[in-house]
């Protein structure tokens, strides 16, 4: 799991780090599971899978942040690591009526692969309604640059949470 170690970086150094700097703290935050595996050879496949997940975490706490500052005291924002890795939810937002678990991801195959196998890995909450957030990478951009979700994403979001509020005071 890479969300433990990217949020214990964050809460520990108050900044975000860089993508090697998060691979290196990464290996260190499991170390004592590392050592214990004695397995050197597996180290390229796991800076890989690294340094795949890294934009995936930025994009998510930076959105998550955007989000926050946006909605202000008009309803509760709830980011956690546990929500993330136990429960699938990327951000819950509490109102006085509804909790809205979203669900952020990439419109790539790879991403919607990775959805698909993870479909029935939570229990989905009775007093939760989903939302999921695709990022669409259609125009946005150079090859190597970390996508981030914006203003147009946020009033897509907005809108969404709009329409099921509607339908649920019907």
């Amino acid at each position: 799991m890479f969300v433990e170690a990217f949020y214990d970086f964050l809460v520990k150094r108050q900044s975000v780090p860089e993508q090697e700097a998060f691979y290196q703290y990464y290996l260190e935050f499991n170390k004592p599971f590392f050592d214990s595996l004695n397995r050197p050879d597996l180290e390229s496949g796991i800076k890989a899978r690294a340094y795949r997940a890294y934009p995936s975490l930025v994009r998510d706490i930076c959105f998550n942040k955007y989000i926050d500052e946006r909605i202000g005291t008009k309803c509760q924002v709830v980011y956690n690591t546990k929500l993330d890795i136990e429960e699938g939810v990327d951000l819950m937002i509490v109102t006085n009526r509804n909790n809205y678990g979203i669900c952020f991801f990439t419109k790539t195959k790879r991403a919607e692969q990775g959805r698909k196998a993870k479909e029935n890995r939570h229990t989905l909450f009775d007093n939760v309604r989903y939302v999921e957030m695709p990022l669409k990478f259609k125009g946005k951009g150079k090859k190597d640059a970390i996508f981030l979700y914006g203003e147009k994403e946020y009033a897509e979001l907005y809108q969404k949470l709009k329409n099921l509020a509607k339908e649920q005071a019907k």
